[in-house]
């Protein structure tokens, strides 16, 4: 595990109006945690390749909606390394609401 994140909530502005969580809000709390672990862990890292001009960027998401995350919750968002490559990561992300799981992603990332 790279990262288990502090909790998160939802709040209105990520929900539609039956007060469950829009679907694209998932990919941003996936985007906060890997912001979140990424500064945490690499960040002197990250720096050094900013400055040779390179970066990491998201090449593909397989994603699966498993329970509707509501208004309120409460959750967690983790990151898993699943295989480093040569110029990319690939990384499983799950949100986790009260034990149960609730959303998972299978993300590359990508060197440019």
């Amino acid at each position: 595990m790279i990262f288990s994140g502090d909790c998160f909530r939802v709040y209105v502005e990520d929900t539609d109006a039956t007060g469950l969580v829009y679907h694209s809000r998932y990919l941003n709390f996936c985007e906060r945690a890997r912001t979140m672990a990424l500064t945490s862990k690499v960040e002197d890292q990250l720096a050094q390749l900013h400055q040779q001009g390179l970066y990491f960027v998201v090449a593909s998401i397989q994603a699966k909606y498993l329970l509707p995350l509501k208004l309120n919750d409460i959750f967690t968002v983790s990151i898993e390394e699943v295989a480093p490559h040569r110029g990319s990561i690939d990384l499983t992300q799950k949100i986790v609401c009260q034990s149960r799981l609730c959303f998972s992603a299978k993300i590359k990332l990508a060197m440019i």
